[in-house]
């Protein structure tokens, strides 16, 4: 079991400030966590992962996550290269710029949730009538597997 780090209350639960400190929390879970602390957190992730050669652009990103507005602000070792800081904009300003297998992979999975969403309609809206069709419309633990698994068929078909 992974250990849960203390970030100490500022404010009185239930209070308006604790509700917006609460609500930055879920939209950055990093803001708030002082430089340091923040880190250490990193160092750990990366030794737990086996990923120490790339601990140095792991605080870079950590730090960018923290507090994206000021990527160009970062000091340390963990100032942000001239390239870094251009890619960076670039990745703003250009946001449909990606790779074409990138869009084609984003395409292919689009198509595939439609496809199943598709299946599951059908399959929901036939089992309305091929219960008594087929014979299978008791209340009977063997025709609800059976209901069961022909619901379920497009998503083991999909895993």
């Amino acid at each position: 079991m992974e250990e849960k780090r203390d970030i100490p209350e500022q404010h009185p639960p239930g209070t308006a400030v604790d509700n917006q400190t609460l609500q930055e929390r879920i939209c950055n879970p990093l803001s708030g966590i002082p430089r340091g602390h923040l880190m250490s957190d990193v160092e750990d992730f990366a030794a737990r992962n086996g990923l120490q050669q790339h601990t140095a652009i792991l605080k870079k990103g950590a730090l960018i996550a923290q507090n994206p507005d000021q990527a160009y602000a970062i000091d340390g070792e963990e100032k942000l290269t001239p390239h870094e800081l251009s890619v960076l904009e670039r990745e703003s300003t250009h946001k449909w710029h990606m790779p074409k297998r990138l869009l084609l992979t984003i395409a292919t999975c689009s198509v595939a949730a439609a496809i199943q969403g598709w299946d599951q309609t059908g399959s929901n809206g036939a089992t309305i009538f091929f219960r008594k069709y087929y014979g299978i419309d008791s209340a009977g633990p063997g025709d609800n597997i059976i209901i069961g698994l022909v619901n379920a068929a497009p998503y083991i078909g999909s895993a």
